[in-house]
């Protein structure tokens, strides 16, 4: 057995790595390639790798952060219109306040995964099955459209979502049945 020499790469070769070059912009496939090895669906590094162009040839953990504030804030959206769906207005602002300043928000947001992302789509596909309820369960095709772009893109961002929105559609199919629609 022969013993191998560790390599040694320096802060360039990190920062080339882990940044945007020239011949990575539009090149999708290497995050699709590096996603088919890890076990995690591919939506969440497409957005990561989009918005990496901002910081062109530099790495940046501000992207990662920003990427997941957005989600943070159109999850804090969408529990807002559940709660108005709901007619439980004035429990928005305590619960968007307790849930942000949770640690399990600042938790999502901090790491620089789809945790957020996922909690966004949970969250709308709660509010769209709210919603078909309170309509008396009487759809019309935007909202049955919204419905599926959020299923699958719930799911390209976290396999698990595929867990909760079935109990989700369980829970659907009995009032469905209940209510003889």
């Amino acid at each position: 057995l022969t013993k191998k020499e560790p390599l040694l790469k320096t802060k360039e070769d990190a920062n080339e790595y882990l940044s945007i070059q020239k011949e990575d912009l539009g090149n999708y496939f290497s995050v699709w390639l590096n996603q088919a090895i890890d076990v995690h669906p591919p939506l969440f590094y497409f957005c990561l790798h989009f918005f990496s162009i901002f910081s062109f040839n530099h790495f940046s953990k501000i992207i990662g952060f920003a990427l997941n504030l957005l989600f943070f804030i159109l999850t804090l959206i969408g529990m807002k219109k559940i709660l108005a769906l709901e007619g439980k207005d004035e429990f928005s602002l305590p619960a968007v306040i307790f849930y942000g300043m949770s640690m399990a928000a600042i938790s999502t947001v901090m790491f620089q995964r789809m945790y957020m992302m996922l909690t966004f789509f949970t969250t709308a596909f709660l509010y769209l099955n709210l919603f078909i309820v309170k309509s008396e369960y009487k759809v019309n095709k935007k909202t049955r459209i919204i419905l599926i772009l959020t299923s699958v893109l719930g799911f390209l961002t976290q396999y698990f979502f595929a867990i909760y929105a079935t109990l989700v559609a369980v829970v659907m199919v009995i009032l469905f049945i209940k209510n003889k629609e």
